[in-house]
């Protein structure tokens, strides 16, 4: 894994940024409501928590090391 900085935490939430209030949005509307998600969007979501779980690796790695 690469190591990670705060310009590179910086600059994933920018280009992100819509992707990132989406699921935000989805997750506070499935807690309280129904909805249905097709599945384009789904996959979108979940290849978008997918980045945002290897950054966070890579952040708790990069702490660990320095």
């Amino acid at each position: 894994m690469e190591r990670i900085g705060f310009d590179d935490a910086s600059r994933f939430i920018k280009e992100n940024k819509s992707g990132l209030h989406a699921l935000e949005d989805s997750y506070l509307t499935s807690r309280y409501f129904f909805k249905v998600f097709d599945e384009e969007d789904a996959e979108y979501l979940i290849s978008l928590v997918e980045k945002v779980v290897n950054l966070c690796e890579n952040a708790r790695n990069c702490l660990g090391k320095s």
